[in-house]
């Protein structure tokens, strides 16, 4: 069975998916914690005009592996990504084509990040970034603190006001007042939570700036020559997290902070259900992107087609493969 985005459309931005979604992902940090779960770093296959990434993992819990690969190619048709989710006795469950199963699994992430390592009183959400992944990871991430109020900045001119224009529904929806705050030490400052979702080379948060019980979440960049945060905040903060060492590890000395701060970085999944932090903590959230939970993400949304479609009288029509 082959499964685009278009299939995906009528499930993906209901609150029951997200919540699902993000409880699957949860479950596979319990399962990494257990060694349970089989995660290698991502893999790159260089040519002279771009890159195919690849990304696998397994659930043996679940009796699942699969992967995702995407490239890096310049056209129409470069975002496309395929994700493909078998059961360990090599029966091929669903192919993926699109993006969603990639932006609703790192949301997903994200999303637990902040659930296990902010405050639990936190109302102010700032995000720093208003593009694609901004869009698919704010509403996911709204969904595990009881934000009030959520703050935007954009490194650009004016689009913070247009991201918070494209999504008034999805905010009013949730009772949440949306701002825009050009001076992002500000935004910091007001925020009890930070995202930063950025493409960004230089830093758009500087350490001098955070505050006693704050949490900082990083997606961008984390090379040395390029990098959204100021690499003194992941040695300062009180708690420093990722959700992939190994692909931390794996970048060698291209990341951004010294081996001696790399190795004060715990695993998300020793933080799951509320372990090690204290209410004036500062905490760090450096997303990679865990192998394996694109598998579980898409096998639950198979789950949830399956069901959808059972109980839709007009019938869901995925394409199929021919053998």
């Amino acid at each position: 069975m082959v499964i685009t985005d278009e299939d995906l459309d009528p499930v993906i931005r209901k609150n029951s998916t997200v919540s699902a979604i993000v409880t699957e992902v949860e479950e596979f940090m319990r399962d990494k914690k257990r060694g349970l779960v089989v995660t290698p770093p991502r893999f790159k296959c260089e040519a002279s005009e771009g890159r195919l990434v690849m990304t696998s993992g397994a659930s043996e819990r679940k009796k699942l592996i699969g992967l995702r690969v995407y490239s890096t190619f310049e056209g129409p048709n470069h975002d496309k990504q395929i994700t493909a989710v078998y059961e360990m006795n090599g029966n091929l469950k669903g192919i993926f084509v699109g993006g969603h199963v990639g932006q609703l699994r790192t949301a997903a992430i994200n999303a637990v990040a902040i659930k296990h390592l902010s405050r639990h009183d936190s109302t102010t959400l700032g995000v720093i970034g208003t593009g694609r992944q901004a869009r698919s990871v704010v509403p996911v991430v709204a969904q595990v603190r009881d934000f009030s109020r959520i703050i935007v900045n954009s490194q650009t001119h004016g689009h913070a006001e247009k991201f918070i224009e494209s999504m008034r529904k999805d905010f009013s929806a949730a009772g949440v007042e949306a701002v825009a705050e050009e001076n992002s030490r500000k935004l910091v400052e007001k925020s009890d939570v930070v995202v930063a979702v950025t493409t960004a080379t230089k830093p758009v948060i500087a350490s001098q700036w955070l505050q006693p019980g704050q949490h900082i979440t990083s997606m961008g960049q984390k090379y040395r020559e390029a990098h959204e945060i100021d690499p003194l905040i992941v040695s300062k903060a009180d708690i420093a997290v990722t959700d992939s060492c190994q692909q931390l590890k794996s970048y060698g000395s291209l990341f951004f902070v010294d081996d001696a701060v790399r190795s004060r970085i715990a695993e998300l999944s020793d933080f799951i259900d509320g372990s090690g932090r204290k209410d004036d903590d500062t905490s760090v959230f450096l997303s990679e992107g865990l192998a394996g939970t694109e598998v579980v993400v898409a096998d639950r949304l198979l789950s949830i087609l399956a069901k959808e479609n059972h109980g839709n009288s007009k019938e869901m029509h995925f394409s199929h493969i021919v053998s």
